[in-house]
């Protein structure tokens, strides 16, 4: 008895007496082990960061070069808004080629290699002398890297983590990809105000490359590379709660014979009306209507 007191207690001095008391140690809370934060939130904001640097570039920050590139290459405002015009018309033909890309290589060598084309191509852009070269590169390598490595494989990307919060994930995705575009676009007008075009787009380029391209390589492809599931569920488990087999039939399929009633009494036929299976009770709405169309002449609806 006594050694077990020794145990639970510690020996601590009085401050005023000098005496030895034992005291009561305190017991740490034993609580629920702290659980890791899910890496597939690390993929939400990692992606979402750099899709705002591309956005910048190519989606949001394009206005601000329609004058500075018309004016440099003496073109008319048309030819220029052709050129911009035709790069958001770009992803639509290249949505099955990206597709096809991403289910070879995997979202990460996907933004690898879109980021390494939109960098290179707007390094390239500045130093392009007529208007044609400079559409050349900016629709079929600057968008055309934007959108393989960024519109397309980013998607993919959130759809490989999440499951069941998918939508929370695709929405703080991009709550953060336009997030800096809404800042940094000032910064380019203000960079093409200060230089010019070229020398920014040239920036532009370096930025891409420097940022992104190391950054790709924390990219995961799916959370089974990593030993996780989606979601961050346990292994094994059902990532899904399963419903009810009778759920989605009494809410989604209503029995047949009141449709067709209605199509009967839509298109004025008078046909013979199937009796109700055995068990099931008519309404007495149902029955009021029919009725109704008996003394009404025309529209004879009756049971078979």
């Amino acid at each position: 008895m006594r050694q077990e007191r020794v145990r639970t207690c510690e020996r601590r001095i009085s401050a005023y007496r000098g005496q030895t008391v034992l005291v009561p140690r305190r017991r740490q809370p034993q609580g629920a082990p702290h659980k890791p934060l899910f890496y597939g939130w690390w993929m939400v904001w990692l992606g979402g960061f750099l899709s705002s640097l591309n956005k910048t570039a190519v989606n949001k920050g394009f206005p601000v070069f329609v004058a500075p590139v018309r004016d440099g290459f003496g073109a008319s405002n048309a030819a220029v808004s052709l050129i911009f015009s035709l790069a958001r018309a770009e992803s639509g033909p290249a949505g099955p080629v990206a597709g096809w890309f991403i289910d070879r290589f995997g979202p990460r060598r996907a933004l690898f290699v879109g980021a390494l084309m939109s960098g290179g191509g707007f390094l390239a852009l500045g130093y392009t002398t007529s208007l044609w070269a400079f559409g050349a590169l900016y629709l079929l390598v600057v968008t055309a890297g934007a959108n393989l490595g960024f519109s397309y494989a980013l998607s993919t990307l959130m759809n490989n983590w999440f499951y069941r919060r998918k939508a929370l994930a695709m929405s703080v995705f991009q709550a953060v990809d336009s997030l800096l575009p809404a800042v940094l676009v000032g910064v380019v007008a203000l960079a093409i105000a200060a230089w010019s075009w070229q020398t920014t787009a040239k920036i532009m380029g370096l930025v891409l490359l420097v940022v992104i391209l190391p950054l790709s390589w924390f990219i995961k492809d799916a959370p089974e590379s990593m030993g996780l599931t989606m979601d961050g569920d346990a292994p094994g488990g059902s990532q899904d709660p399963p419903r009810p087999p009778t759920a989605r039939r009494r809410r989604w399929a209503p029995p047949a014979w009141p449709g067709r009633y209605g199509l009967l009494r839509a298109t004025g036929f008078a046909l013979p009306w199937p009796r109700p299976a055995p068990g099931v009770r008519v309404p007495v709405r149902h029955v009021r209507r029919q009725r109704a169309n008996q003394l009404g002449g025309g529209r004879r609806v009756f049971w078979a």
